[in-house]
């Protein structure tokens, strides 16, 4: 039993009685304030009992779009209650009160608010992360079909996360942050899951394949299964999960799924399964055990790598330190992606890290924001972003 996520419900339970009843009285003055003869801007109180019906339309249907927005417009509404009550209680301007019964600075700062979140999405940023290590690592000199040559420095991996194409990006852009990516001349590019997701159509998600199958990496580019790319949260899909893994292959992507390859480097590099797969995982000894029938490599030979581990959704972080890993990459968390829910996202634990790189004794943990964003884009809680991550001594 989680206790932490049945913990998380209540809370929400509770919150919506509360916001319920706090509406309820809200949207009660308004409409006296209104019907009231005496006052300036008399409306009929049908027309004001339209308006809050209408407001709680996203908690009648509960879609996940309207829950965002609506959200923020309490949040600033209470904020502004709040400085109202405490420095214009007497106030007896009549616009004041105009402005205050029919909602408008809420409102306004919730349209602001979401317009500078959709500028933000458009803004794709670089983080870079260097990972001292004390195992040996070589970079990557001249790679092709027929040989690989190393020299000594530092080896680099790029990861890319959460796409969700094409809520943020269409192909052009795709294009451009693929560009981009070639420009870094990396060793590694590792997909971490959901490049696509429940609102992309079959056409568009072998578009974004396609796209994405022109990145370019010496070693080799490598995709992840998130959550979401295996569309399972569409009641009507348009494509099964053995489409989408025929779409990376015929595009030179290589998919790992409790899998691992070892490169000639100085890193390992592991796959794992989604951690929500309903069919469940392996364990990080099991993988470790089977790379090194792969390899035929004995274990302690293959601890003389870093050892990477790409997983979607930051959770197990115990499990890896135990195993002796050496760095875990993952997304899924958007950094919160719509302000507060970050926050909640740390208070509460649902993931073991909610973003950037945090070093656990041997343990390097890197969690991305994500180059696109769920549902819309809006993005009002950290950054679009791709990361370079440089290994070595």
């Amino acid at each position: 039993m989680n206790f932490g996520l049945i913990l998380w419900y209540a809370i929400l339970i509770i919150i919506l009685v509360l916001l319920i009843l706090y509406f309820y009285i809200r949207f009660k003055a308004s409409v006296i304030f209104f019907v009231d003869k005496d006052k300036f801007f008399p409306l009929p109180g049908f027309i004001i009992k339209l308006v809050c019906a209408f407001l709680f339309l996203p908690f009648l249907f509960f879609t996940y779009k309207w829950i965002f927005y609506f959200g923020m417009f309490v949040i600033f509404q209470m904020l502004f209650d709040l400085v109202v009550m405490t420095f214009f209680a007497n106030s007896k301007k009549r616009w004041f009160h105009i402005l205050y019964h029919i909602f408008a600075v809420p409102l306004i700062l919730t349209a602001v608010f979401f317009i500078l979140g959709y500028v933000n999405t458009q803004n794709i940023t670089r983080k870079e992360y260097e990972v001292l290590s004390e195992k040996e690592v070589l970079a990557v000199s001249d790679a092709s079909r027929t040989f690989t040559t190393y020299e000594e420095g530092s080896s680099k991996l790029v990861m890319i996360a959460d796409l969700h194409y094409p809520t943020t990006l269409n192909e052009e852009k795709l294009k451009e942050v693929v560009d981009r990516i070639n420009k870094e001349d990396a060793d590694i590019i590792v997909l971490c899951g959901d490049m696509t997701d429940e609102d992309t159509s079959k056409e568009k998600m072998l578009e974004c394949i396609r796209v994405l199958g022109e990145l370019d990496a010496k070693l080799g580019v490598f995709f992840v299964w998130g959550n979401h790319d295996d569309n399972r949260y569409n009641s009507a899909p348009t494509y099964e999960k053995a489409e989408v893994y025929e779409a990376y292959k015929n595009n030179g992507i290589y998919v790992l799924e409790d899998e691992a390859v070892l490169f000639g480097n100085g890193i390992l590099l592991v796959g794992r399964k989604d951690y929500s797969d309903e069919s469940g995982r392996k364990s990080m000894e099991e993988l470790l055990k089977d790379a090194s029938v792969k390899t035929g490599r004995s274990l302690e030979e293959l601890y003389e790598n870093v050892i990477v581990v790409a997983d979607h959704e930051p959770k197990e972080y115990a499990q890896d330190k135990a195993a002796g890993c050496d760095i875990v990459i993952s997304g899924h968390t958007h950094d919160g992606q719509i302000w507060p829910l970050g926050l909640f996202s740390t208070l509460f634990k649902m993931n073991d890290l909610t973003y950037g790189m945090k070093q656990d004794e041997g343990l390097t943990q890197i969690v991305t924001s994500g180059l696109g964003t769920w549902g819309f884009p809006v993005r009002t809680a950290g950054r679009c972003e791709y990361v370079v991550i440089n290994i070595g001594e």
